[in-house]
């Protein structure tokens, strides 16, 4: 199960194990996140 940002809907940082296959559908493209860091740094440009 995917813990949801309570500011953003993406999934949450929190689960490691998920990252490496984490996407996320936003505008229309895939976002793959591969470490907390690009998770983060995707957040942070979205804002």
């Amino acid at each position: 199960m995917i813990k949801r940002h309570k500011k953003t809907d993406y999934g949450c940082e929190l689960n490691p194990e998920y990252l490496g296959r984490l996407q996320k559908i936003r505008k229309g493209k895939y976002f793959k996140f591969n470490s907390i860091d690009e998770l983060r740094n995707k957040i942070e440009k979205g804002k």
